[in-house]
C-alpha cells in the first residue's frame, strides 16, 4: 500500500521488496532507503517507508499495480470484492493474449507476462486491505497518517 501526503509518499517494504522482481527501472534511492531487503519477513513487511524526493514521489504515482489508500480507505468490502473481480479480468485477458501470442513476438510476451505478475500482485494486496478492513490483519500506519488511517480501517464496512 502506498499513501500519498504533502510531503512525500510511504509505501510498505513488501512493495518495495516486490519491484525487485520485475523489470522496470526505478530509482536507486527507493532500494537504498529500503536499508536491509535480506531482513524483510512477515513481522516487518507492513512497515511503511517514507519517499520525499520528486523523482520517488513521481514513480510510485505510476505504479499502479501498488494499492493507494485513498483509492480504497472508503470502499466496502463487498466493493473491494468487485475491485478483485475486475483486476481478475484483467489478468485473464492478458493470459489469453499470452496464449495467442506466436513465439516470435518474445518481447511482446515478456511485457504482458509482466503484466500478469503485477496484477498477481495487486490481487494479492486487494487481499490484504480486504482482510485489514475486517480486522483480520493489523499493521502500523506512518504516525504522519495514523490518526486518519487507523479511524477508516477500524470502522469495518460490510
Amino acid at each position: 500500500m502506498k499513501i500519498f501526503t504533502d510531503d512525500g509518499v510511504y509505501v510498505q517494504k513488501n512493495d518495495i521488496m516486490y519491484l525487485s522482481n520485475l523489470n522496470i527501472d526505478i530509482p536507486f534511492s527507493i532500494y537504498y532507503k529500503l536499508s536491509n531487503p535480506a531482513k524483510i519477513d512477515d513481522s516487518n513487511k507492513y512497515k511503511f517507508i517514507k519517499y520525499d524526493t520528486e523523482e520517488e514521489i513521481e514513480t510510485f504515482k505510476r505504479l499502479d499495480w501498488i494499492i493507494d489508500y485513498n483509492d480504497v480507505k472508503d470502499l466496502t468490502i463487498e466493493q473491494l470484492n468487485e475491485m478483485g473481480e475486475s483486476v481478475a479480468n484483467q489478468k485473464q485477458i492478458a493470459i489469453t493474449r499470452l496464449n495467442f501470442m506466436p513465439p516470435y513476438l518474445k518481447k511482446e510476451c515478456l511485457y504482458i507476462s509482466e503484466q500478469c505478475k503485477k496484477v498477481n500482485y495487486k490481487m494479492s494486496s486487494i487481499i490484504d486491505i480486504i482482510w485489514l478492513k475486517k480486522g483480520l490483519l493489523s499493521f502500523q500506519f506512518p504516525n504522519e497518517v495514523k490518526e486518519e488511517c487507523q479511524k477508516k480501517f477500524s470502522n469495518i464496512k460490510k
